[in-house]
């Protein structure tokens, strides 16, 4: 047979490659015919195996760095690993070629070349068990596997050790299915000696591994020594109590005793299984197949149902357990395909026959195919797969009965919801794991990864070859890839179809084709079922499976734009939890921790089936419910833990945005008004302030043709206040001007004339700015509007303390700080303590400058107040430079310029540049001070700060004038 063809023995293989690599058993590297053992560190050797063991991946050197010095600073690190790869690469560059290089390094990867000239035990080992060669894999006595993974080795890394430990362990139990395999088919073909062997070779790793010692009895046995197999029986007793404390299975008591009574022995030789060749690689879900392959080995798990969304990867895993199963089972490993199975009056009768064809067995007479099938497994020991169940459903009693009538069989069913038996063990698969995106407003961060080690970039990329030979990850495609992996969710059949289409597009292209229609992701591939030919199609299965008000509910669930609540989803759909727990059941909805996500790609299709709902309000409610629950935030945002409705309202932001453009759309002012000033606190707290922008000016111009003045003038203050943010002090002065005659409502006037105020001392016009901020404070305060009190009166303190009135200026901050503090905002507390050590940096009160700061920098990272923070940051940064102490003050100005750069306030950034190069002027770095000071400039100019343009060119003529 092709499987247990003539051995190729790895010895003559090594010897044609002149890189000898060894690690099974122990560790030996020869270059030639020459052994290299001057490694100066363990770290070098095991640098050596990592990379050899992940042929043609490109592997980060941060994770490199970080998987060998894991309890090192990042530079301590990186500094070793650089030491480390040059001493690897000078122990082997002798028997290197420019062509074919052993490693191949970049800036950022090192990957160990699969084309170069060399040869490792452990690739050649998993080499001949992928092509089924298991003498050469195995075979007695010279087999690729010569022992367990570098036996005792250790190095300084705990991590790396662990890695080992896994990998270890893989391939020994590789290796102990392989012996067993390849023993099997030695006492078929009667090769008794090396049965023996292997069998022994089996105990000698793993000594009460029962299966061995059947087979070393059979062995005996067969060739006429029974006295020997019961002797083999009596160890086996003696070491199962000894290691285990239990006794031997039935099978091995059952054998012991064919054998003392001589009765024949037989061994079964001929393949049990129908199942396919799988002809690519599994990726992913190593955890998933342990505990299916555990479960259903257990008596006690009989029934194991793998439930999951269509094209989620339930028929593969299904089958790469089969396949690792498939000489545990006595009677063998069937697949039985149920996706051809009609509904009949008699449902369980027709899966009885598509099991009964599965197994190559005729029906017979004019018995029901359920009882002919039940008696044919009632005294066998089987595994079968029942595949695509979800369409038969009200057939399951079938499978009940089989394991009920037939002990000795194990089912493992596919199907996109349970069978909801009590016998039954459910694991429902998740979507291929992605790289995280950080992200501190939900409290989420991500650890710098190599894409390329998560499954569903791997799964992408192997797929996507495979459909164009000439595709490559690079640095320019490798984040448009893990976008559209990301677009995708992880879901394995949507991965895959999107890869062939690369064939004939970009990704890119590919990502702009998806957001448009799900055809996109479609193929003619012929050996692909035509179930999982198109996104579409799998959808369509899944949409007839369901009765008329399930499919009303999820085509209203169509609306949500992200992930979403219990609450949310009961209130736009009008359904209960009971009903939308049901699409859960049939795998249409997902669990996301405590909210629910509707795939993008079935959102789409969903989206489709809504129209066909015309009465259907979904949309509508779902922009209520969410304006809604924004306008209740209003408070919060203002209280004493702002960041927690900030959190609240960036879990939803999608919805959000989806809410307020239906609610534009529709022409339903009530609910945008409502949530329009918590929703312009939310973008200014969270530096989303173009999208604030862009979404207040889209409804501006919904209302220009509406005589609705009150209402125009409320959306223009908000977007007045975002054009202040973006430092475009003009066009929120016109916006202003635009907005003050369409108003009578007194608080609006006097915030529209705060927002004036702050844009005119922005730009430095300090009286204009004084008059403005005074009308605004007089027009509060006849309205006791105490915000605003506490607003106008901070920016009064700011405009003293710009026009040199320090004493002036703690004056009103102080007023302003008491309001705030009354009124127990947070947020406006720091800020007014920001300025408070600003005046008393002035006052060269240095202490109480420093002790102010660090109370707002506390506060502002507490309530996560981006911009807030960085401007505290700003003065802290000035502070230090005052004191000459250079370096602490770079980094203030540094993490507060990455700030203001992602929130893209530009007088900030101005600001802070200027005081960078005044701190690189005041330490003696030139070149910095004028690098600094020349962005500072470009900044003021955009922004139209003509007495910060003033200054920083003042600072940039003395660089220039010191340089030159």
């Amino acid at each position: 047979m092709n499987s247990f063809r003539v051995k190729r023995t790895c010895v003559l293989q090594f010897i044609m490659a002149q890189l000898t690599l060894s690690f099974l058993g122990t560790f030996q590297v020869k270059l030639g015919d020459k052994s290299i053992t001057k490694f100066r560190s363990a770290n070098v050797q095991g640098l050596l195996v990592y990379l050899a063991l992940h042929p043609g991946r490109a592997l980060s050197r941060d994770v490199l760095a970080a998987l060998f010095w894991p309890d090192e600073p990042d530079s301590t690190a990186r500094t070793n690993f650089r030491q480390t790869l040059y001493q690897l690469r000078k122990l082997l560059e002798k028997g290197t070629s420019e062509e074919r290089p052993y490693f191949v390094v970049t800036r950022q990867t090192v990957r160990f070349n699969p084309n170069s000239d060399y040869q490792c035990d452990v690739t050649a080992f998993l080499q001949a068990l992928k092509l089924g060669d298991l003498a050469t894999a195995v075979g007695h006595p010279d087999g690729c596997y010569a022992g367990e993974l570098l036996p005792g080795f250790t190095c300084d890394s705990l991590e790396f050790e662990a890695w080992l430990r896994r990998e270890r362990e893989r391939l020994h139990r590789s290796a102990l299915d392989a012996l067993q395999q390849r023993t099997d088919w030695l006492l078929g073909s009667g090769n008794l000696a090396e049965a023996k062997a292997l069998a022994q070779r089996q105990l000698a790793l793993e000594p009460w591994r029962e299966l061995s010692h059947r087979q070393l009895m059979q062995a005996h046995a067969l060739a006429g020594d029974r006295q020997a197999a019961k002797a083999q029986f009596e160890r086996c007793k003696a070491i199962l109590w000894a290691e285990l404390a239990v006794m031997p299975e039935p099978e091995t008591s059952e054998l012991a005793e064919k054998i003392s009574a001589g009765d024949e022995i037989t061994i079964q030789t001929r393949q049990q299984h129908n199942l396919i060749a799988l002809v690519t690689p599994h990726f992913g879900r190593e955890a998933d197949l342990v505990a299916v392959r555990e479960r259903i080995t257990n008596r006690d798990y009989r029934l194991v149902t793998l439930v999951g969304e269509g094209g989620i990867g339930k028929s593969r895993l299904a089958l790469e357990v089969a396949w690792q199963l498939r000489q545990q089972f006595a009677d063998g490993v069937w697949f039985v395909p149920l996706a051809g199975v009609e509904s009949t009056t008699n449902l369980e009768d027709a899966i009885a026959t598509a099991v009964l064809q599965a197994l190559d067995q005729p029906l017979a007479g004019q018995q029901p195919s359920k009882a002919q099938l039940l008696i044919f497994l009632r005294e066998r020991k089987m595994l079968l797969v029942l595949d695509n169940f979800e369409p038969l459903l009200d057939g399951a009693g079938l499978v009940l009965d089989l394991l009920q009538q037939a002990k000795g069989v194990c089912i493992i069913c596919t199907s996109r919801e349970p069978l909801n038996f009590q016998a039954e063990w459910v694991l429902p698969l998740q979507r291929l794991p992605l790289p995280l995106i950080a992200d501190p407003f939900l409290n989420t961060t991500a650890v710098p990864q190599d894409p390329t080690t998560f499954p569903a970039v791997q799964l992408f990329m192997d797929r996507a070859q495979r459909a164009n030979g000439r595709f490559q990850l690079n640095n320019d495609n490798i984040d448009d890839i893990v976008t559209l992996c990301r677009l995708l969710a992880g879901l394995p059949l949507a991965l895959e179809l999107a890869a062939a289409a690369l064939r004939h597009q970009t990704p890119p292209q590919l990502m702009a084709a998806l957001q448009h229609s799900i055809d996109t992701l479609a193929t003619r591939r012929r050996d692909i079922p035509l179930r999982h030919r198109s996104m579409r199609a799998v959808f369509d299965s899944s949409w007839v499976l369901l009765t008329e008000a399930e499919r009303a509910q999820l085509a209203s669930l169509s609306v949500f734009l992200g992930p979403f609540s219990e609450t949310a989803a009961e209130a736009v759909t009008e359904a209960t939890l009971h009903e939308i727990h049901t699409l859960v059941e049939k795998s249409l909805l997902q669990r996301q921790e405590d909210r629910f996500a509707l795939h993008a790609l079935l959102r789409q299709f969903a989206a489709e089936k809504l129209a066909g709902f015309p009465n259907n309000q979904a949309i509508v409610r779902h922009s209520h419910y969410y304006l809604r629950a924004v306008a209740d935030l209003a408070d919060a945002l203002n209280g004493e833990m702002p960041h927690l409705a900030v959190q609240r309202i960036a879990r939803a932001w999608e919805n959000v945005k989806g809410a307020w453009a239906t609610a534009v759309t529709h022409q339903d002012y009530s609910p945008i008004l409502a949530a329009l000033v918590p929703l312009s606190d939310f973008c200014q707290l969270r530096g989303f302030y173009r999208e604030g922008l862009r979404l207040f000016t889209h409804a501006a111009d919904g209302l220009q043709a509406k005589e609705q003045p009150e209402a125009l003038a409320q959306l223009l203050t908000q977007q007045a206040a975002m054009y202040v943010r973006l430092s475009d002090y003009p066009q929120a002065i016109k916006i202003i001007e635009e907005a003050l005659p369409q108003t009578t409502e007194a608080w609006l006037i006097a915030r529209l004339n705060i927002t004036w105020g702050e844009a005119l001392w922005r730009q430095s016009q300090l009286d204009k700015a004084a008059r403005r901020l005074h009308k605004a404070l007089a027009g509060a305060q006849t309205q006791n509007f105490e915000s605003l009190i506490g607003v106008a009166t901070y920016h009064i303190g700011v405009v003293s303390t710009l026009a040199g009135k320090n004493e002036a200026s703690l004056v009103n901050l102080e007023a302003a700080l008491a309001i705030w503090q009354r009124l127990k905002n947070l947020r406006w507390q720091a800020n007014t303590l920001t300025s408070m050590g600003f005046v008393a940096q002035s006052l060269n009160q240095l202490g109480q400058a420093e002790s102010y700061l660090y109370k707002a920098l506390n506060v502002n990272r507490s309530v996560q107040d981006v911009r807030g923070e960085m401007n505290t940051l700003g003065n802290l940064g000035s502070l230090f430079t005052a004191q000459q102490r250079f370096e602490r003050a770079k980094k203030m100005f540094d993490v507060a310029l990455q700030l203001a750069e992602q929130t893209g306030d530009r007088h900030i950034q101005g600001m802070l540049n200027y005081n960078l190069a005044w701190n690189f002027w005041q330490a003696g770095n030139v070149d910095g001070a004028k690098t600094a000071v020349e962005k500072a400039r470009l900044f003021f100019e955009q922004v139209g700060d003509q007495d910060w343009l003033g200054k920083a060119s003042a600072l940039l003529g003395e660089v220039e004038m010191k340089i030159g």
